[in-house]
């Protein structure tokens, strides 16, 4: 399987303007539906087993197998896990054949996982 060398981390991000950067917190600050989408992704992620999966998964694809080697977790903690990751549609499984390979959806959710590590000293 063919994953490529580049990472979430790696991709390119066209700079914002200012405005359209406060544009979007205005919308925050206004919207009570979407401080509360925003506040269930929040708590979705803050876990660690769930933090490591994203990290991992932000890196490149992989299957449950894979996760459960390279976190040292067993399968059924790592599949509850990328459960939970899925119905916050934070990621996804494409099946092929048997085996079901996990990816980030949201590419913008690795640039959320840097901005965490900086802040944290």
């Amino acid at each position: 399987m063919n994953h490529g060398t580049q990472t979430i981390f790696e991709e390119q991000q066209e700079a914002r303007p200012i405005d359209e950067l406060c544009e979007d917190v205005r919308q925050l600050v206004a919207s009570p539906e979407r401080a509360r989408r925003l506040a269930q992704v929040i708590k979705g992620i803050a876990h660690e087993t769930r933090l490591r999966l994203i990290g991992a998964l932000c890196l490149r694809p992989y299957n449950v197998g894979e996760l459960c080697e390279l976190l040292g977790l067993k399968q059924n903690l790592v599949s509850q896990h990328l459960g939970m990751l899925r119905m916050l549609g934070l990621v996804r499984a494409d099946r092929e054949g048997g085996t079901a390979t996990y990816q980030i959806v949201e590419r913008r959710l690795g640039n959320l996982v840097q901005c965490l590590l900086g802040c944290h000293h």
